[in-house]
């Protein structure tokens, strides 16, 4: 989860993970006294649930600018067609077979390779 310069976390959310390991590692191997364990258990599962929920919510704001980008070009490229068909080029629509043929062709194992080719005469 990085952020901008502009805008710096406190403390990351690796951080807060390597903490949580550590606390639920002095929990398990009876590094603290009785009466600290549970508390250092609660503490270091706490910060586990903190680092799921960071993570889970870096990864839909990455998605979520993924997404705003996507149709900002796909605006500006709507835009650029119809200010083309304005002065009357019209593109006509490529149906899902031409473009599959497109992307056959431009395949390195398509059947016209360069031992195939012929010189028109």
């Amino acid at each position: 989860m990085a952020r901008n310069a502009n805008n710096p976390t406190l403390i990351s959310s690796t951080s807060i993970l390597i903490m949580s390991g550590f606390m639920i590692g002095l929990t398990v191997g009876k590094y603290s006294g009785n009466e600290l364990s549970p508390f250092l258990l609660a503490g270091g599962l706490s910060g586990f649930l903190a680092f799921l929920a960071l993570d889970l919510t870096a990864a839909r704001r990455s998605q979520k600018e993924k997404e705003e980008n996507v149709a900002s070009i796909e605006r500006r490229l709507e835009r650029h067609t119809h200010s083309l068909s304005s002065v009357g080029f019209t593109l006509t629509p490529i149906s899902n077979a031409e473009i599959e043929e497109m992307i056959d062709c431009q395949s390195p194992l398509h059947a016209d390779s360069e031992d195939n080719m012929s010189i028109p005469v």
